[in-house]
């Protein structure tokens, strides 16, 4: 306080702060060494080391919301504010099984177009549905996605299914669930080839708009119609990525994004995720005594 341009004591309290679990001051104090601190190489540090604690916190915070959850029982959420579970995969291929992951990245990055909607990181549900096992279940009922939902304090969460019974056929079935009243309010499908999962994706989240009364601005579907499709191929290992990022092999992951970029250049949000895990995979090497 004293001092608020000396670095050192901005370092050292963002150490203290983050050894008592204080991920706020510790962002807080690391972030004002990125401003005021002399030194590159630890700037570059620090700067892994809040990425690598961003997933860290994401855990806390899930721990901390099941051990609190008789509280949050009666907090209503507002409906706009949209989480999306891991879909399910009912997939004959097995190979299929990380869209689990890949599917609800989508989603939610095509659902976040809409000025309308707040939604939520998928990184923050996974940690929820990590901490409540909903990886181990089957099918997710009305009931454990309001359980998730207001774990998140999410107004509306979207719970999706894969299913592709042969090679060439996909459908998306979808439940929307108010989890202030437990009740499902739609169900989004789109079904079409596995050739055509991109434009089947954009049909399923559309249909997803639609039953939330969510019309598009023009500049929002101009945006949402932009997006450039990835191979397969590519996306799958983007897939395979995600789930191992998901379970902290973050070597893995960064070799499968790397697959994915090299097996489509233009892949962007591949090359966006393997430098987020090489930043998390050094900065959790960043300690008191480095």
């Amino acid at each position: 306080q004293l001092d608020p341009k000396d670095g050192v004591s901005a370092l050292y309290s963002g150490l203290a702060s983050e050894g008592l679990n204080d991920y706020t001051a510790a962002k807080s104090a690391y972030t004002r060494y990125l401003e005021v601190g002399k030194t590159k190489r630890m700037r570059n540090q620090i700067t892994e080391r809040l990425v690598s604690m961003a997933k860290v916190e994401l855990k806390a915070s899930a721990k901390s919301a099941v051990a609190n959850e008789q509280q949050l029982r009666g907090v209503q959420s507002p409906t706009t504010t949209i989480a999306v579970l891991p879909f399910k995969c009912s997939c004959a291929d097995t190979t299929l099984l990380p869209l689990e992951r890949g599917m609800a990245d989508l989603v939610v990055s095509d659902l976040s177009r809409s000025s309308a909607l707040t939604v939520l990181e998928r990184d923050r549900m996974q940690a929820i549905a990590d901490e409540i096992n909903l990886s181990r279940s089957s099918q997710v009922d009305a009931a454990t996605a309001t359980r998730a939902g207001k774990l998140i304090a999410a107004g509306s969460i979207l719970n999706g299914q894969i299913i592709a019974p042969s090679g060439t056929q996909m459908n998306l079935a979808g439940s929307v669930v108010n989890t202030n009243s437990s009740q499902v309010t739609s169900n989004p499908q789109a079904s079409g080839s596995l050739d055509a999962l991109f434009n089947l994706e954009k049909d399923f989240v559309l249909n997803v708009f639609s039953s939330m009364n969510v019309t598009l601005l023009a500049s929002e579907r101009a945006e949402f119609d932009r997006r450039r499709a990835p191979s397969l191929q590519a996306f799958l290992a983007y897939s395979r990525g995600l789930m191992a990022e998901d379970e902290g092999r973050l070597d893995d992951a960064i070799a499968l994004f790397e697959s994915a970029r090299s097996l489509d250049p233009g892949f962007g949000a591949a090359l966006q995720r393997a430098q987020s895990a090489a930043a998390a995979r050094s900065g959790a090497q960043f300690s008191g005594a480095t």
